[in-house]
């Protein structure tokens, strides 16, 4: 996932700030978000442990649910930790550093910082089910992506080429033609098996 260049990036997988035009927004308050995410993402020194995170939260594999332990101030023992943003991943602040919940998740299960992204294998972002949850480089991330909402064909890598129907595929970030086909079905059977064939378990056709 790009934004424009004149938009701030964000992570696929880290849940950091949501995206705002950089003109907009004073450098100096640009440099303090960036600090607040590699501090809160990085694993670095002011990184939360995984002894505080669970002294914190409780967790439900099976729901996916991260809730408080303790009753502080106006937010009470058991009620839902985090919320979701713009990007659709969920963030729970701790300490004064926020962090994406799925991978506050991954240090509480695991005993460890996940060394690369979290991919939510089902595509929805905030479900955080412990079987939905998977370590992925970036590149297996993307891969695990639906079917951009202003596709013309409604078929992931699929579009319509003077009449006929091109498939098309990204390996290693290059975009690669699987054919063009008369039928839509044509070219989403051969998309889908090149799909399958290339990313493996990380293939998703739609």
């Amino acid at each position: 996932m790009t934004d424009s260049d004149n938009w701030t990036p964000w992570s696929v997988d880290n849940g950091s700030l949501a995206a705002v035009p950089t003109y907009s927004v004073p450098s100096e308050l640009r440099a303090l978000g960036a600090a607040i995410g590699k501090v809160a993402n990085d694993n670095g020194k002011n990184a939360i442990t995984r002894e505080r995170a669970i002294e914190l939260f409780s967790y439900d594999p099976d729901t996916g649910l991260l809730t408080w332990r303790a009753t502080k101030g106006k937010v009470k023992a058991g009620s839902f930790a985090g919320a979701i943003q713009a990007n659709g991943y969920l963030r729970v602040q701790v300490d004064g550093l926020f962090y994406a919940s799925h991978r506050l998740i991954w240090l509480m299960v695991y005993g460890e910082w996940p060394s690369n992204d979290i991919d939510h294998i089902n595509g929805i972002r905030d479900d955080n089910r412990l079987a939905n949850l998977r370590e992925a480089t970036r590149s297996q991330n993307l891969m695990n992506t639906r079917v951009r909402s202003d596709s013309s064909t409604g078929v992931k890598g699929v579009r319509v080429k003077r009449g006929r129907y091109q498939a098309r595929i990204k390996v290693n970030g290059k975009e690669i033609s699987v054919g063009t086909y008369d039928t839509l079905g044509e070219a989403a059977d051969a998309r889908r098996s090149a799909e399958e064939k290339i990313h493996g378990m990380f293939a998703r056709a739609s």
